[in-house]
């Protein structure tokens, strides 16, 4: 057990969620429960970083946990998840569990409950998201290797990466996800079995693609993150229009980067901050040029009409990964209009 720094127990304690979900832990511990931060808070702590969110795991079953907070609710009970309410903010709180026999690339057959936190650290994915943080002595427990691998800037799964990635194929683009949003290298291991698994990532429903797909383009270095699930097999089969975009060359007078997928990247790369419907503009403004290739009489290229070919191809990508109307018609006519706004 360590301790972070007084300068990253200070970034922890100033966010606003630190002291509801401190009152937490202290009531489970008073009850006779253990109980500890998990997760992304403590991987953010330690990297300097603020969080969105502070999760809770205890060794309180869900009926304990239901019977000691007031306001409370199960939206994830079966797994032993209970949402304690404080101030209008949900804190999830979860009770240590093993999980075993995953069938179907996402659910466990059985889920055990246990109140030894180590079984439950080394089911979870990756090993910067694997640690507990308890808050009332302020130590970190780290059974799985974290703050080594967060000192060494690696990403690796806890444990087998083939069982890891077994138990949940999204967990393949959470590997992207997070290589590239700390900058980390994605370990070999887990590369590896990332192409071997590839394939299962059509398992996953659109919805948790799309998900993951918008964190990568609208967090830090999404160009990374495309050039990554590229490597890994994983782009040709969650955005195959994309993905044809290599090796359609262009005119070099225009741009001299190189072909329509490398434009696409780099045009990534000037992203600040956007929202995900820009994102997704960007990402899908030249998608119609695979189709509207020619080379005319010049021996140049041509791409007449990509903008509107792009405009409906893009609309078949918004519905395929289950984009809300609005979000679908402002990136449908972003791309339908945005030669438009390159001549402004």
């Amino acid at each position: 057990m360590i301790k972070p720094t007084q300068d990253k127990l200070n970034l922890l304690k100033s966010n606003q969620l630190y002291k509801p979900a401190l009152s937490i832990v202290k009531k489970l511990k008073a009850n006779g429960f253990a109980a500890y931060f998990v997760g992304g808070v403590v991987r953010d702590t330690l990297l300097g970083k603020d969080s969105k969110d502070i999760d809770i795991v205890t060794s309180a079953l869900p009926g304990d946990v239901t019977s000691i907070f007031k306001r409370t609710h199960g939206i994830g009970a079966a797994f032993g998840i209970i949402n304690v309410v404080i101030d209008s903010e949900n804190y999830e709180v979860a009770t240590f569990r093993e999980e075993r026999e995953y069938m179907d690339g996402r659910h466990p057959e059985e889920v055990f409950y246990t109140d030894d936190p180590k079984l439950d650290a080394v089911r979870r994915d990756f090993t910067i998201n694997g640690m507990f943080f308890d808050p009332v002595d302020e130590t970190i427990i780290d059974h799985v290797g974290g703050i080594q691998d967060l000192e060494n800037g690696v990403l690796k799964t806890i444990g087998d990466a083939r069982e890891r990635f077994r138990e949940d194929y999204l967990r393949m683009m959470r590997a992207v996800r997070f290589a590239n949003r700390f900058d980390f290298e994605l370990d070999a291991e887990a590369a590896e079995v990332i192409k071997e698994f590839a394939g299962n990532v059509k398992q996953l429903s659109a919805e948790r693609i799309r998900e993951e797909l918008s964190k990568m383009l609208t967090g830090p270095n999404p160009d990374k993150s495309i050039i990554m699930l590229d490597s890994l097999g994983l782009l040709e089969l969650v955005l195959p229009e994309v993905s044809k975009l290599k090796g359609v060359t262009q005119n070099p007078q225009f741009h001299p980067e190189g072909d329509v997928f490398v434009h696409t990247i780099l045009m990534l790369t000037h992203m600040n901050n956007p929202s995900e419907e820009l994102a997704w503009s960007i990402m899908l403004h030249d998608i119609g040029k695979p189709q509207t290739y020619s080379v005319g009489e010049d021996g140049l290229e041509h791409f007449y009409g990509h903008e509107a070919v792009g405009a409906n191809i893009a609309e078949k990508v918004m519905k395929r990964l289950r984009f809300s109307n609005n979000a679908r018609e402002a990136v449908v006519e972003a791309t339908r209009n945005h030669m438009r706004f390159a001549c402004v």
